[in-house]
């Protein structure tokens, strides 16, 4: 009765588990194929069950014939199975002839060809005597179980990651499903070996489903140890109560009475009932003793998340974390990529450990499939999702995406995200001891994740305080050295129009005294004239930098383009002179525009003297040309080029950043940053770039009046 139980179960439960698996995708070829292997299986079960409850002889020959007619294609539907789930298309020939082959035996099958009849043997009122033409056909049988299990060991050791979990699965699959499978053939030709095997069936097959529809699977030694714990509480389960009623059948109807079943119903109530503690205790303790490592580093990423909160440097952060999860993790490395507002993309930022090929340049825009990807799934994802991914979605940017996630050797990518917005994402090397990233892993740094992205925008809020705390500082003391610098403007102005006064009053004396010759007379009239006419130059230079310290009134006036750039020279004029650099115009006449004039010479003396800085350091020809024109879209444009060394790709992207500044403690990083701002509070545009010949272009646009 135990054998027929256990065939009804697995019975049961392949039937169950073919339903779910097609459920899962009914439209999934392999999906179907694994369905139609569980239907010929529960078939073999069904009929293993009847033949096994069977009163009398020809009732057992007819569920013996049965159940073979589902136990003749069992090793060539697996076999059909295998060849989809491997993507393996070229052996059809052996799909056809096994077809031909096992369709004749099955016709066979209820002739005496095949099997004779049914005998007493080893306990068992009607076990199966095998016909003439059962051992060829067993012999084929056995090629077309073992050949699957070649392939999928081929396949197994060239492959990586989930499909070499899942092939491991299937393997163990086999391993147990045909091992088990194989001691009901034992009796057939009088070998004293009982069919025990049977008990084990459903796991044969469950280790197969879980192959298929799960992703993300376990690591091998999870599904091995679980299912070792559960096969002894099984077995305690089921076997307690069934030991009692078979030993103690005699024992308890003499002392009992007829009603002597409830006492092994009760214990399989009460064993019941304890069952699933049972198994969550031995099973916790058994993975633990296991996996102590795996558990140790997912106790240090706990401690790691709650941690990341208390520091402020973003830079400190990052390090922490890559640093932290590639020790203590054992990856081979792992980067950081964060958004960019201004930038408008996905930047490297952090990284640690080795990778396969260095990449730190690499830039993702919110067009990259990659992107697209992660914010769609809104989870970790692994590789052979992505790269399955892909392959599906064939085009020139997916195989731009393919190629960078192989050529890194990206095992796991983790997305950040606070609520709808992924502010970055980390990716993860292969580990060190070859094994995949488990199910726990990956729930793991899904939690991380999140709290790295509190955690980051944190510190990035803090730096941004801190930055405009500094700003606060910078403007109060270029406030105070305005204001200084007008009250020295005014003193100096005073003994320049007292040397004027007083050379034009020496220049009247000169004029009306007759003791001095014609020669001297002129000679030092000349000299006066040289002294009154750089007193009046000085005298601008001062006018100009009263007007230039004094703040802004808001209101806009039109300024001529001309008049603008000559006022930013004289401001620049010490600079220019002092570094030796010429200084060419080339400005369009009748150029007006609307603005406050004040900070648009602003603007023009920043670029100014940083070119000057440029073209000194470069030590090359010194010179700076300054172009302006209108173009066709009613814009003044006025181009500031210098022969210095140019402006990196680097630069560019960060040359009007606030603080950011290449001339280490010489330069605030203010100029650029504020002639940005005033520039588009006028409604243009300033952009930075390199001309052919090497140097910087700065480029300013403006509305004309």
């Amino acid at each position: 009765m135990i054998y027929a139980i256990s065939a009804l179960i697995n019975a049961i439960l392949t039937s169950l588990l073919g339903f779910l698996v097609y459920k899962n995708n009914p439209d999934r070829v392999i999906n179907k194929k694994y369905s139609l292997f569980c239907l010929v299986v529960a078939f073999w079960s069904y009929g293993y069950f009847f033949w096994q409850i069977s009163t009398n002889a020809v009732s057992a020959l007819f569920w013996v014939r049965f159940f073979m007619a589902g136990a003749i294609f069992i090793p060539l539907s697996f076999f059909h199975f295998t060849l989809l789930f491997l993507n393996i298309y070229n052996k059809k020939n052996l799909i056809q002839v096994g077809t031909g082959f096992f369709a004749i035996c099955f016709f066979l099958n209820f002739t005496p060809l095949f099997v004779k009849n049914v005998t007493s043997k080893l306990g068992f009122r009607f076990w199966p005597e095998p016909g003439i033409l059962f051992a060829p056909f067993l012999l084929v049988w056995l090629f077309y179980c073992i050949y699957p299990c070649v392939l999928l060991f081929r396949e197994h050791r060239k492959s990586s990651g989930i499909k070499q979990n899942q092939i491991k699965y299937v393997l163990l699959g086999i391993l147990v499903g045909y091992t088990s499978g194989s001691t009901n053939y034992f009796l057939w030709y009088d070998i004293p070996i009982p069919p025990y095997g049977n008990f084990i069936v459903p796991l044969f097959v469950g280790l197969m489903a879980y192959a298929i529809v799960k992703h993300r699977l376990m690591d091998i030694r999870v599904a091995v140890t679980r299912g070792m714990v559960f096969g002894v509480v099984y077995i305690l389960i089921l076997g307690i109560p069934f030991g009692t009623a078979i030993l103690g059948e005699e024992y308890l109807s003499n002392n009992i009475g007829d009603r002597w079943w409830l006492l092994p119903v009760f214990f399989s109530v009460i064993i019941a009932s304890l069952g699933p503690g049972i198994y969550s205790k031995l099973k916790n303790k058994a993975e633990w003793a296991l996996f102590r490592q795996q558990k140790e580093y997912q106790h240090t990423l706990v401690e790691l998340g709650k941690r990341m909160t208390l520091t402020k440097n973003i830079n400190d952060l990052l390090t922490w974390i890559t640093r932290t999860v590639t020790t203590n993790v054992g990856v081979s490395y792992t980067r950081i990529f964060l958004w960019d507002d201004e930038k408008k993309e996905y930047e490297y930022r952090k990284g640690y450990g080795l990778e396969r090929r260095q990449q730190h340049d690499i830039r993702l825009d919110e067009e990259s499939p990659l992107i697209k990807h992660l914010k769609k799934v809104k989870e970790p994802v692994l590789k052979e999702e992505l790269l399955n991914e892909f392959k599906i979605k064939k085009t020139e940017q997916y195989n731009e995406a393919e190629k960078y996630i192989r050529n890194t050797g990206a095992e796991l990518i983790v997305p950040a995200f606070i609520k709808e917005r992924m502010n970055g994402f980390m990716t993860l090397g292969t580990k060190n001891n070859g094994r995949i990233y488990t199910p726990e892993d990956i729930d793991m740094f899904r939690i991380l994740a999140g709290q790295a992205a509190l955690a980051i925008e944190n510190a990035e809020f803090y730096n941004k305080v801190k930055q405009s705390e500094a700003m606060l500082v910078q403007a109060a003391k270029m406030s105070s050295i305005g204001q200084m610098a007008a009250g020295f403007a005014h003193n100096i102005n005073n003994p320049f129009c007292g040397i004027q006064l007083n050379a034009q009053m020496l220049s009247s004396f000169i004029d009306g005294e007759n003791s001095i010759s014609d020669e001297k007379r002129s000679k030092m009239r000349n000299a006066l004239e040289l002294i009154m006419g750089n007193a009046e130059k000085g005298s601008g230079i001062v006018d100009s930098i009263m007007r230039f310290s004094k703040p802004g009134t808001g209101k806009k006036r039109i300024a001529e383009m001309r008049e603008i750039i000559s006022e930013s020279l004289k401001l620049a004029e010490s600079k220019i002179k002092g570094g030796r650099v010429e200084v060419n115009t080339d400005i369009e006449e009748g150029i007006n525009i609307l603005g406050e004039d004040v900070q648009l010479e602003q603007v023009f003396m920043n670029i100014l003297t940083n070119a000057v800085d440029s073209v000194v350091e470069n030590g090359r020809e010194k010179k700076i040309f300054i172009k302006a024109v209108r173009d066709k879209k009613k814009n003044a444009v006025v181009e500031i080029i210098d022969t210095g060394h140019g402006l990196s790709k680097d630069v560019v992207g960060q040359v009007f950043d606030y603080f950011f500044t290449t001339k280490r403690n010489a330069g605030t990083g203010l100029g650029l940053a504020l002639s940005y701002q005033i520039i588009n509070s006028h409604g243009g545009s300033i952009t930075a770039a390199n001309s052919k010949d090497g140097g910087a272009v700065f480029t300013v646009t403006l509305p004309l009046a």
